[in-house]
């Protein structure tokens, strides 16, 4: 037990590090482009690094413990994230306007309407671009944030023993 919580903090910087390297070569090597949603997934696993990276210099089991639990929370909120995104692309719910938005306004003069083709249309969170046996990015992370917030709890309440 006391050796899986001093080698956690690692195992959760090699996750997090995989996990972002993952979602940028989806879209810089395979052209996938994030909706919003998937760019706020991001946001818990670089917080989880910085964390792991100070629990790895503290020798306090008690304070490794306490950065271990904060990045359990961060991965319970990119689970909650995530559980959100799969319901928009299965239609349990309808995302927020930005997410899942019904079309911009028609441009109002020939100038305008230059500027609104020259620009990216934004990605819409129910339009899912890639699936893996019937699972979406969305739902890999789910299940990858699961996993490493059960991880991250059981390495934390391990750290006070040691």
């Amino acid at each position: 037990m006391c050796t899986l919580s001093r080698h956690a903090p690692l195992l959760i910087l090699l996750a997090c590090i995989a996990a972002l390297g993952s979602a940028f070569l989806a879209q810089y090597g395979f052209g996938l482009r994030p909706c919003i949603l998937c760019l706020y997934q991001r946001i818990p696993y670089v917080l989880s690094i910085l964390l792991a990276l100070l629990a790895l210099r503290t020798r306090n089991p008690g304070t490794r413990g306490i950065l271990i639990g904060l990045c359990a929370v961060l991965f319970a909120v990119n689970a909650g994230i995530a559980v959100y995104q799969v319901g928009i692309e299965h239609f349990w719910w309808v995302g927020f306007s930005g997410c899942s938005g019904t079309g911009a306004a028609l441009p109002d003069s020939p100038d305008a309407l230059l500027q609104s083709l020259s620009q990216p249309l934004p990605v819409r969170c129910d339009d899912v671009p890639f699936q893996l046996f019937g699972i979406s990015l969305a739902g890999a992370n789910l299940g990858l944030s699961s996993l490493l917030a059960l991880f991250a709890a059981f390495s934390a309440t391990g750290c006070r023993r040691c």
